[in-house]
């Protein structure tokens, strides 16, 4: 694959565009999207089967972003996103992001599908077009590898190599959504980081992957579905959600819901913005016989929900009172 240069004709095409964050004095080291998750300038995946819920989930974690609401229980910081798809028609996204209750204005969209393209040619149009836009979802992103050469670690690693260079030529972030491979009820991978679809490369050459899978894919009526978090430099861990309405909700099991009761009467009683670590959430768990697993899932819950902030690792505090 041919890398274009910054002084080729290519790049020289897109040099008016201004960057409205050229004066942003953070370090390019510590600048994030999802807090200590999504860093900026980076190739992310958002991976699972076909009809798992993989768009709802994208279209969610890109709304959330964009509102600068939290993700996964972390804190984002809010960008604009412009949304690509090569596999499907604006209408296709709309109906989708209607029925999910989100204004369609809300996002840019720049359709691939009836004119094949190249990667190269997406970031700088997306440049060009949007250039207040600094999160750039493709949807169908591995129709883009040349060749269709899903499974060639040369071919897949020299594309992912020219997206990060645009990447950080551009001063955008991608996040490509694709498919997984399937896996049976019970089956589980070394390293869940390799369930993306054809070449290791996937794996080896993307910051965050995310994936989502149906935790019974034999029974089409459990709407059970587990997504995994897996950055490349730090913890990964994983989250059980339930379609209800055209969304992804944090499932609780029913029988823990009344234990679950006393943490969230804890958390009502604390200070607006008192910090707190999880040492205080797990003994009060203990005091009310709350299981600890179940206590950690219920800070992810409300994390998720909006209701805590992670203020940084192990420390929270409330967002808002309910």
């Amino acid at each position: 694959m041919i890398i274009p240069h910054e002084d080729s004709y290519e790049f020289s095409q897109i040099k008016h565009v201004i960057d409205p964050f050229a004066n942003d004095p953070r370090p390019l080291h510590d600048r994030w999207i999802i807090d200590r998750l999504m860093p900026e300038r980076e190739v992310h995946l958002l991976a699972g089967p076909a009809g798992v819920g993989k768009t709802t989930l994208s279209m969610q974690i890109l709304s959330d972003i964009q509102d600068g609401l939290p993700v996964f229980g972390r804190r984002t910081f809010p960008t604009p996103v412009v949304l690509v798809s090569c596999d499907r028609s604006f209408a296709s996204h709309e109906r989708m992001i209607a029925d999910m209750g989100v204004p369609a204005q809300k996002f840019k969209f720049f359709s691939q599908r009836n004119s094949p393209t190249t990667i190269f040619e997406i970031v700088t149009q997306c440049a060009r077009n949007f250039p207040a836009c600094r999160l750039i979802f493709i949807d169908g992103f591995a129709t883009l590898v040349p060749n269709a050469k899903l499974s060639d670690y040369g071919e897949v690693s020299s594309f992912l190599r020219l997206c990060g260079r645009l990447c950080e030529q551009f001063n955008v972030t991608i996040l490509g959504s694709l498919h997984a491979t399937k896996t049976k009820e019970g089956e589980s991978y070394t390293n869940p980081r390799q369930r993306v679809l054809g070449s290791v490369a996937w794996s080896g050459f993307a910051d965050l992957i995310i994936t989502i899978d149906a935790e019974k894919p034999s029974e089409t009526e459990n709407q059970i579905r587990l997504v995994n978090v897996l950055p490349r430099n730090s913890a990964e861990f994983a989250l059980k959600y339930q379609r209800e309405n055209e969304k992804l909700v944090l499932y609780t099991d029913p029988g823990e819901l009344d234990l679950l009761s006393m943490l969230d009467a804890w958390l009502r009683s604390q200070s607006f913005d008192r910090e707190f670590p999880t040492r205080e959430v797990l003994q009060e768990a203990e005091r009310n016989q709350v299981p600890r697993r179940s206590a950690e899932r219920w800070l992810e819950r409300v994390c998720d929900g909006g209701l805590v902030a992670r203020v940084r690792k192990g420390v929270y505090k409330p967002l808002r009172v309910s």
